[in-house]
């Protein structure tokens, strides 16, 4: 696996910054963000897939500079696989860093981290089948979710997590969805899911669940195709997607609620995006990091 180069921008809720190359952080895979404090100050983390499928991370404290890449090589994705990434309080209650992955025999796995230097050893848990490829993470009502669609079928799949015990959620039986866009965020006190409709790059789905059900999925279908959407917030009351078009271009879109998007905008001239993007909202501002 060669890998192409991740980039970073950020937007303010009215243009996007110029993309900047991470330097030397080569994936082919979606990218895992997560904001974490370890003691010494809040830091931005970004984890990905190496070449040889471990796991590596860096991290920036002033959204500019990123630290040199770490990686731990008892954590070994799948050869289709990516590390989901999310900050969740430990066992001790103290915090913590999360990244979930599914290795070459179908098993889920985590490990955790209270410095951001380490890692825990891997720990499988159960209640998911193996994922068809991209894996999501996000935070609700103080429980962790991870979701994906399945390899088997492409259904839509997720767990929770409160801190003890794994369990898969219920209702999402019916939903199925392209491989390559699982993604989530916390908006208007709901768990926003989207995803590609399966066998097709015309549309995204949208999908809620407010603490009891999932929502009906609902419809985008933006001139010039649409594949890989990632969403995250700008703000409170603003939704972002972004997304490849069918030429590879990324684009992005935004909702104020969560049903309704804008006309999609183009997010920067020139380069293409060569995988899926992942989106943070760190501080003040949305951070997207994608490979290309």
């Amino acid at each position: 696996m060669p890998g192409t180069e991740l980039h970073h921008t950020t937007f303010n809720g009215d243009s996007w910054s110029t993309p900047q190359p991470v330097e030397g952080r080569l994936t082919t895979h979606p990218p895992g963000l997560a904001g974490f404090s370890p003691g010494e100050g809040e830091a931005l983390y970004c984890a990905f897939t190496d070449k040889a499928r471990h796991l590596a991370w860096t991290r920036t404290a002033d959204e500019a500079e990123w630290e040199t890449t770490r990686t731990d090589d008892d954590a070994t994705a799948s050869s289709d696989g990516n590390f989901a990434l999310a900050a969740y309080p430990l066992s001790d209650g103290e915090p913590g860093l999360y990244a979930v992955y599914c290795d070459d025999g179908g098993t889920w796995q985590r490990l955790t981290s209270d410095d951001g230097l380490t890692w825990s050893d891997p720990k499988k848990f159960t209640g998911l089948q193996p994922p068809a490829y991209r894996i999501a993470a996000a935070v609700y009502r103080d429980k962790l979710i991870v979701a994906s669609t399945t390899a088997d079928g492409g259904h839509l799949q997720a767990a929770v997590f409160d801190g003890t015990t794994w369990k898969p959620m219920k209702g999402l039986e019916p939903f199925i969805g392209d491989a390559y866009s699982v993604s989530l965020a916390v908006f208007n006190e709901k768990l926003y899911c989207v995803r590609g409709a399966s066998g097709s790059s015309e549309t995204m789905l949208t999908t809620f669940y407010d603490g009891t059900d999932w929502s009906a999925d609902r419809k985008f279908t933006p001139p010039g195709g649409i594949s890989a959407p990632s969403i995250g917030l700008i703000q409170e009351n603003q939704l972002v997607c972004v997304y490849s078009d069918d030429d590879r271009h990324l684009r992005y879109a935004l909702s104020e609620d969560g049903e309704y998007w804008d006309a999609p905008v183009l997010l920067h001239q020139g380069g293409k995006a060569t995988g899926t993007a992942a989106l943070l909202h760190f501080k003040t501002k949305l951070h997207c990091l994608y490979p290309a």
